[in-house]
């Protein structure tokens, strides 16, 4: 868990007394939970995953996905849509998955070159 926590803290270079003074939480504690020394509070858990804008679960390494499906587009009808969508991926084969990252990847290539 800590080594996602200090990946973010040092893409955006900060310190780990920038990122304590952020959200609140001392220096020694957010080093200690980057060096998975501490068990990270619920609190700091969502200080966090708040202050970086990702999700816990990212945090807690059960996904490599920084976002839920459903934040990445506030104007959603949120989790009904994002179960959808997700619903109708899973029906499709591995081929058709393959195919869909595909074109998700052109598209997110193509909003990078753009900006």
């Amino acid at each position: 868990m800590g080594k996602h926590l200090k990946k973010l803290r040092e893409s955006l270079h900060l310190t780990q007394s920038a990122v304590g003074h952020q959200v609140g939480i001392s220096q020694q504690v957010i080093s200690r939970i980057e060096c998975d020394i501490d068990t990270i509070t619920k609190e700091q858990l969502l200080l966090l995953a708040d202050f970086y804008n990702v999700s816990t679960d990212y945090i807690l390494e059960r996904t490599q996905m920084k976002q839920t499906c459903c934040s990445w587009q506030p104007g959603w009808k949120a989790e009904q849509d994002c179960h959808t969508l997700i619903q109708a991926f899973n029906l499709l084969n591995a081929d058709q998955q393959d195919m869909v990252w595909t074109v998700i990847s052109k598209f997110l290539e193509q909003e990078a070159r753009q900006k």
